[in-house]
């Protein structure tokens, strides 16, 4: 079988995936999550640099294992935004694991983005028109509008937070309330218990959205509400600002892709599909495993850089 191998580092995911060839479609991928030590809200790049290093040759190791790949080429998520200046050293451990590999099997390398590989996961290709797509990720909150092109994606950001993203906000009412870093798998457990009894005022900036205010909110809030209604009165809060920010940026008509760990939850989602601010505007969801981070998106890219370069 001929594949496309993708590796993505991002700042808390080691992630490879294959993608056939032919189908386009996603054989396999593994990943590995990097855990902070208990209590701590993230990672310094360099530990999650030294991480990387030493998940690479596991997660490879495990997609390869008992398998038969072709592997026609090797595409890698070389820095966070498809923008001139765009860097974090995290991506540089997949950068060196992908010329190192393509070069031992003399096969082609490709470079992405971890942006393009996130909208390239949740999308699949399937969008041949421009379309806005909401990332929503631990450090990322953007609305973009993006353009498809034979190799991936004319991305522009139309609005985008002020401060601290939804990721961040999530993750550290999270550890406020004891839980571990990252929180949000845990907070939406919680959240299914508990009733939205305290929701910040949802108002914009500009178009914007800034967040540090409602943190605080949530933050003194946590003394005075169990933690099954913070963490609900939280996705309440985060599913109802989206849907205004987002009415007050798209265009009616318009499609738009939601992308990111963020956007995996299920309370958000909900409240979003219910939202009359939306109801003029298309809202898809990726299947959640394809939200959170890894390297499907970076795979799928490959296969079209490859086809491009050979004309296929």
């Amino acid at each position: 079988m001929d594949v496309i191998l993708g590796i993505d580092t991002s700042c808390y995911t080691t992630s490879v995936a294959v993608v056939d060839m032919a189908t386009m479609e996603c054989i396999k991928y593994e990943l590995i999550m990097l855990s902070p030590e208990k209590g701590e809200k993230g990672l310094r790049q360099s530990t999650a640099l030294f991480f990387h290093v030493k998940n690479l040759p596991e997660v490879i190791e495990k997609l390869c294992k008992n398998e038969n790949f072709n592997i026609k080429g090797v595409c890698v998520s070389a820095k966070p935004r498809p923008v001139d200046g765009s860097y974090m050293p995290v991506f540089e451990a997949g950068v060196s694991v992908a010329r190192s590999v393509a070069s031992a099997l003399g096969v082609p390398y490709y470079e992405t983005t971890h942006q393009e590989n996130h909208i390239m996961a949740a999308s699949n290709g399937v969008f041949e028109h421009d379309f806005y797509a909401v990332h929503l990720s631990g450090g990322t909150t953007e609305l973009l509008y993006v353009k498809p092109l034979q190799t991936g994606f004319d991305v522009r950001i139309v609005s985008a937070t002020e401060d601290i993203s939804f990721g961040k906000l999530v993750d550290r009412i999270g550890v406020r309330l004891g839980l571990d870093f990252p929180a949000g798998k845990a907070l939406e457990c919680e959240a299914q218990k508990g009733k939205a009894v305290f929701v910040p005022k949802i108002k914009l900036y500009s178009g914007n959205i800034c967040l540090s205010g409602a943190e605080k909110q949530f933050m003194d809030a946590c003394d005075a509400y169990s933690r099954e209604d913070i963490a609900a009165s939280l996705f309440d809060y985060i599913g109802k600002l989206l849907s205004k920010w987002i009415g007050y940026n798209a265009e009616p008509q318009n499609d738009v892709l939601f992308a990111g760990g963020v956007a995996s939850n299920k309370i958000i989602r909900g409240i979003i599909e219910s939202s009359k601010e939306l109801q003029n505007i298309r809202c898809h969801f990726a299947d959640p495993d394809l939200c959170r981070d890894n390297a499907v998106g970076t795979a799928l890219i490959g296969v079209k850089k490859y086809k491009a370069e050979h004309e296929i």
